[in-house]
């Protein structure tokens, strides 16, 4: 009776009790299915609970005392705290004399669902509680005999899936916790607690250890925190590999969970030889006990072929997708949610290796295959559509691509969260579409209205933030504001060193060009020495890269958009400076060959006359780069030119009068 006051610590004792019976027998203490409340009720406070030993006999003695100690009906002779409790619990794993011991677990679980007490408060009863149930089923494993390997293993997989158990109850009770979203404050609390008691060695079996950092690393992920993610996920991983080997269902799933970890690029961790050798090593081996047919290789298959997709040409990836498709589209019934999931990607791969008529077919199927199955608002309807979007720009079609875009953006925008990442992110890819058109103002304004909105949202280390951000330094550029360009790549610098390879490689091209853009040698140094702290080999494959392009023919370029005139100009100034003028001459006769595309503004026409105009001196043909300047004042007099670009043109104004 609530009115007695008896209600204490004692009665969060018994529920223990109860929950570590049932966690260790399997069964509940006693047997309340079919009773009406009241009835189930009586039979708590008047039954007396039957004994661990008759469930399990390997269970008799000491830990079945401390299991009805704890459930006693008298309050008086429970273990007063849970501390005691779990004091005796500790002694009984030491096989020392009992005294008392901590808390079981899934009670704490149904407890914080049901008085929706604070995560804050909870925290470090969930921690406790959890160590408990894993120090109990690491104790019961260590205690088997090495003669007994067939049981060993029984025992190994009913502790598991027991744990499978207890960590599942945690994972729907904090999701039903009022309050605890993903990035709360308590969340996250509780899962560094988590992950620096097994860090402290709180759980000494090396499986159990495991199964906490997964269940960390999901919860981590979800909340944004990728590398801490990733992190609890490679110790995982090594963990059950080391300890129950490739073929553990546990392990192939940790090594999978690291393939898509490493494979996303909003992750802010992209790193596909990496993730490639993860979902590799698992396909092989269910290749080998499976068959090449079976689902789960095909599970696997699609994690390999989607981290592969960008490397080496997406060679792998070509060869597996198509694979797939067809194994997927002769199946008895067809999944056809699985199939357009499989199509997107491969179009995108076909899309990164310039197979753009390919891709674009592809995306128009998976257009018009989601939508025949599951409606025109389907996400994948979206998703085609926003990649036809995006092939469009690749093919310098930047007004259709923008206005493939204008037809799906509102609605994304209007349906989906203010923080969600997919909207930032195909708001940004809209941007750049906009700059590389020559719509500058507009791209800034777009790029910058979106990460306004998102900021609220998600915190500030969140990678598709990072990347977001990133990109508003490359859109300022595109659209005309280098100054503020380079100003906002120092800023995001810092950021961008954690925040993963894209985010970093975009910062520092940006950083690189803006300030060759600006004639800034103080800033170019700066860039160029963080590029080669990044990568030493840095200097050397952009060189490569530039005798290629001037080793393809003409042909094979398309018309000279913003972004690749302001390519040029970095390309051009650089070789200067380094005094490589056969290169220089080479490259700049090699985009003069080219149309400049209609939409790149004609103050870009301009520098780029600039960077030509140079060269031609350093060439010793005056005459040349005289013309060159006088065609460049003539572009800024029919449109207006950055403010930045004025003291430029007094020098060049002032080196044509030296000529």
């Amino acid at each position: 009776d609530p009115q007695r006051g008896d209600i204490d610590a004692r009665t969060d004792v018994h529920a223990l009790g109860a929950i570590l019976y049932e966690l260790l027998s399997g069964q509940p203490p006693l047997d309340l299915d079919m009773l009406p409340l009241h009835e189930a009720a009586e039979a708590i406070r008047s039954q007396q609970p039957r004994s661990l030993s008759s469930a399990d006999r390997t269970l008799r003695g000491d830990l079945d005392t401390i299991c009805l100690s704890a459930m006693a009906k008298e309050p008086s002779r429970r273990y007063q705290t849970a501390t005691d409790m779990a004091r005796a619990l500790r002694a009984w794993l030491r096989q020392e004399p009992i005294a008392a011991r901590p808390p079981s677990m899934l009670y704490l679980t149904s407890c914080f669902m049901r008085r929706h007490r604070t995560p804050v408060a909870m925290a470090g009863l969930l921690i406790s509680v959890l160590a408990t149930a894993l120090a109990i089923v690491g104790a019961s494993l260590a205690r088997e005999s090495v003669h007994q390997a067939r049981r060993h293993r029984a025992r190994l997989e009913h502790e598991r899936a027991q744990l499978d158990h207890v960590i599942h109850t945690i994972d729907l009770g904090l999701d039903a916790v009022q309050g605890s979203g993903t990035t709360d404050p308590a969340m996250l609390a509780l899962l560094q607690e988590l992950t620096a008691a097994a860090d402290a060695g709180a759980v000494t079996e090396p499986t159990a250890e495991a199964a906490v950092r997964l269940f960390a690393a999901k919860r981590l992920r979800r909340s944004g925190k990728i590398p801490e993610a990733a992190d609890q996920l490679r110790q995982a991983s090594t963990l059950y590999r080391e300890h129950a080997g490739i073929e553990d269902p546990e392990t192939q799933k940790c090594l999978l969970e690291l393939a898509s970890l490493h494979s996303d690029l909003d992750d802010g961790l992209y790193d596909p030889p990496f993730a490639g050798t993860c979902a590799r090593d698992v396909y092989e081996w269910r290749i080998e006990v499976h068959g090449p047919d079976h689902p789960l290789t095909m599970d696997a298959l699609q994690a390999l072929a989607w981290s592969q997709r960008s490397l080496n040409g997406g060679r792998e990836s070509r060869a597996l997708y198509p694979r797939l498709i067809t194994w997927l589209e002769t199946r008895t019934e067809v999944d056809y949610e699985r199939l357009v999931s499989v199509m997107l990607p491969f179009g995108l791969t076909l899309h990164q290796t310039d197979d753009l008529d390919s891709a674009v077919q592809i995306y128009r199927d998976v257009v018009e295959l989601a939508s025949k199955h599951f409606g025109p608002t389907h996400w994948a309807v979206l998703e085609g559509v926003t990649l036809q979007a995006m092939a469009l720009r690749d093919t310098n079609r930047y007004s259709a691509a923008a206005l493939v875009y204008e037809e799906v953006l509102p609605d994304l925008i209007e349906q989906a969260d203010p923080g969600d990442p997919l909207v930032l992110r195909n708001r940004v890819i809209y941007a750049g579409i906009l700059a590389r058109g020559g719509r500058g103002a507009e791209a800034i304004a777009e790029v910058r209205a979106a990460i306004g909105i998102a900021v609220p949202h998600l915190e500030s280390s969140h990678p598709s933030l990072i990347a977001a951000r990133a990109r508003l330094a490359r859109v300022l550029l595109w659209g005309g504001d280098a100054p503020t360009a380079l100003l906002e790549a120092e800023r995001q610098w810092p950021d961008c060193m954690t925040g993963g390879t894209n985010p970093r490689n975009t910062l520092l091209d940006t950083g690189l060009k803006a300030a060759s853009m600006l004639r800034d040698t103080d800033a170019t140094d700066r860039w160029a020495a963080r590029c080669v702290e990044v990568r030493q080999d840095w200097h050397d494959h952009i060189m490569r890269s530039r005798w290629e392009s001037v080793n393809r023919p003409a042909s094979t370029w398309g018309p000279i958009t913003v972004e690749h005139a302001v390519n040029a100009v970095y390309d051009i100034d650089d070789l200067l400076r380094r005094g490589d003028l056969e290169l220089a001459d080479r490259l700049m006769r090699h985009t003069r060959a080219k149309d400049l595309h209609p939409t790149t503004p004609l103050w870009m026409h301009a520098r780029l006359d600039w960077s030509f105009a140079r060269l031609q001196d350093a060439l010793g043909e005056p005459e040349a780069a005289a013309r060159l300047r006088r065609r460049a004042q003539m572009r800024l007099q029919d449109a207006p030119a950055p403010d930045w670009m004025v003291p430029l043109s007094r020098q060049e104004a002032a080196a044509d009068q030296a000529d």
